[in-house]
């Protein structure tokens, strides 16, 4: 998986991050629980302790849509 680390100002974080989330699981066909976690470890280490609760909140919301839908 190829990364680059992009500063940017977030006037809406929530859809920031999820935008970008979204855009890096599709990119690189991240599927698996184990590339999805190492792909949240890399969001909370790249920002800023106080986007973490954020950036937690959204992940868990593209886990629950990848993986809830599954039956």
């Amino acid at each position: 998986m190829v990364s680059f680390t992009i500063v940017k100002l977030l006037h809406d974080p929530k859809r920031n991050f999820k935008e970008s989330m979204v855009e890096m699981i599709a990119e690189n066909r991240i599927l698996a629980s184990k590339d999805l976690e190492d792909l949240l470890a890399r969001y909370l280490s790249l920002n800023s302790d106080e986007y973490h609760s954020l950036i937690v909140k959204t992940f868990q919301q593209i886990w629950f849509d990848i993986y809830g839908q599954r039956d």
